[in-house]
């Protein structure tokens, strides 16, 4: 199995993303709160969750894919209760769970997972907890226009310390089939300040470049181009990681060519938008020339002074 990852600050003050890699689990988690406390909660839930997993001697399920992310949460309040200045902290999470037959995804808030088989020019990936993502899951809007949407970072769900003892489960998605070749993508939200959606799944359905080739084209575009932190994990199934148990039942595909269609129908609906604010517009009036105005002011006074003149014979006349 191939790995590739990176982390990278952006413009901010701080990284508050973390990830974290293991033989059998990967992880990507972008902090939230400011100032330290978002880097204090991803580093917390990767740091605990790598260390329940190294104990653990059973194969993942999902049952026991909530259990770990659940304790986490727990040891997580707990901290808060030791630490009250870390009110508010938070992060979200994108987990890879990789057993020998099979494979489990699970996220919490808005980064994401892609799972994609360039071998057949296929992709899927995880949706946002967020009222865009789902905007966009419906085919309300499209992806590029969720991606600039003023309110795309307001996301539904994540991992909040509290008081309260509240915890939150994650979408949980199984893999019975992974071939040698596929890749799992893992990364923050930064990565997609920098990149157009159809943009990244044509770069990582590309199959004449390398691992190496791909996340280093994906850092190098993110560091000149994310204001946020941005993070990313990349793994390539290799022959011997590969396995067959079944029909993905839980997996729905999507064509790469559809990311290219849809962005293709937002610049449509762009255009469109545009002829439609042009339209509305209202022509200008042609201002009369003032050499023209004092001439009709001239005139106007004429034709006064004539009909006074008429008033005036008329009386002297008849009176």
């Amino acid at each position: 199995m191939k790995t590739r990852s990176y982390s990278h600050i952006g413009t901010r003050a701080k990284n508050e993303d973390s990830f974290g890699v293991s033989k059998t689990i990967f992880i990507v988690c972008d902090g939230m709160g400011g100032h330290t406390s978002g880097e204090v909660a991803s580093n917390f839930v990767v740091n605990e969750l790598l260390k329940l997993v190294k104990n653990a001697k059973q194969e993942f399920t999902k049952d026991s894919i909530l259990n770990l992310l659940e304790k986490v949460q727990v040891q997580l309040n707990q901290k808060l209760e030791l630490h009250p200045e870390y009110a508010k902290m938070g992060t979200t999470f994108t987990g890879l769970f990789l057993n020998k037959k099979n494979a489990f995804v699970a996220h919490i808030g808005d980064s994401r997972v892609y799972v994609a088989r360039p071998s057949q020019q296929k992709i899927w990936h995880t949706w946002d907890h967020s009222l865009v993502g789902g905007l966009m899951q419906s085919g309300e809007i499209t992806r590029e226009k969720g991606r600039l949407h003023p309110m795309s970072n307001r996301i539904s769900k994540a991992i909040t310390a509290n008081e309260k003892g509240k915890t939150v489960q994650p979408t949980i998605t199984e893999f019975n089939n992974l071939q040698k070749g596929d890749l799992v993508f893992l990364c923050s939200d930064g990565v997609h300040e920098a990149w157009q959606e159809h943009e990244l799944v044509k770069l990582v359905c590309n199959t004449s470049l390398s691992v190496d080739e791909k996340i280093s084209r994906i850092k190098t575009q993110c560091t000149k181009e994310s204001r946020d932190n941005n993070t990313a994990i990349l793994v390539e199934i290799e022959d011997k990681d590969a396995f067959d148990n079944g029909n993905n039942k839980e997996v729905n595909w999507i064509p790469s060519a559809y990311f290219e269609e849809d962005y293709a129908a937002f610049l449509a609906q762009q255009k469109e938008e545009t002829d439609e604010e042009e339209l509305l517009i209202e022509p200008e009036v042609e201002e009369t020339p003032k050499h023209f105005k004092k001439e009709k002011l001239k005139l106007s006074h004429k034709y006064i002074y004539i009909v006074l003149a008429i008033i005036i014979i008329l009386i002297l006349v008849f009176f």
